[in-house]
């Protein structure tokens, strides 16, 4: 009977032109395998068209499939699986509204403080905790259908991304776009707002990015900078 391999439940993948790029959250790695060869295991991979086969698997892609089950990426059992596929993320088409207007003084006052509490957030969770440990701390505090959520008011957001930048410049890490992208997801949380945590790469050379949206609305980067990236993981 053929070997079938799933992806571990904590492990994502994409696919560029010439890449298969898969992240282990659990390791906090990356690893880029040209995508030929991830296409030449395709009928011993779940989810993966052409259909399965019943051939045995040939040396060389057996090797590769060791190794990715050792590195925490494939697992050979269903319950500890998933099809390896890529999530269906959306593309950003567009940036957050602008905002002309300025808080009143209140909710200024307000703002600094939430501003200051959520980059404190952001730095100690990055300090004590894993990768995996954050992501499923946002889930678990995130509601049902915050994704589709009718009410998520993006002029009352971009207000808000704008109050949060004034005052997150006294904290702001230049180059950690992790820390500033947690920082502002817990700001804005605490006003239930909850946008998507996104993390794409560029595999040749390799980048890894991440940034906030809100179904395909970019809420804090450049549309021409994300726009380069190929989405991995959404959270």
């Amino acid at each position: 009977m053929k070997p079938q391999y799933f992806l571990s439940l904590h492990s994502y993948i994409c696919l560029d032109r010439k890449y298969c790029v898969f992240l282990n959250v659990s390791t906090d790695r990356y690893m880029a395998m040209p995508r030929q060869t991830t296409e030449a295991l395709a009928p011993w991979l779940a989810g993966w068209p052409p259909a399965a086969s019943d051939e045995a698997i040939p040396a060389d892609l057996a090797a590769v499939a060791e190794d990715l089950l050792g590195l925490g990426i494939f697992t050979t059992s269903p319950r500890d699986g998933k099809p390896v596929c890529a999530q269906n993320i959306h593309t950003p088409l567009r940036g957050i509204p602008a905002t002309d207007g300025r808080p009143p003084i209140g909710s200024t006052f307000m703002a600094a403080a939430a501003s200051a509490r959520a980059s404190h957030w952001a730095g100690h969770q990055l300090s004590k905790y894993s990768l995996r440990s954050l992501i499923q701390h946002i889930l678990d505090r995130r509601p049902a259908r915050a994704e589709s959520n009718p009410d998520f008011d993006l002029r009352r957001a971009s207000s808000l991304v704008d109050a949060f930048r004034r005052w997150h410049v006294f904290f702001s890490r230049p180059s950690a776009c992790l820390f500033e992208s947690l920082s502002l997801l817990h700001f804005l949380s605490t006003y239930r707002f909850f946008p998507s945590l996104v993390f794409g790469v560029i595999s040749d050379p390799f980048q890894a990015h991440c940034w906030l949206q809100y179904r395909s609305i970019l809420i804090n980067d450049r549309l021409s900078r994300v726009q380069n990236f190929t989405p991995i993981m959404l959270v």
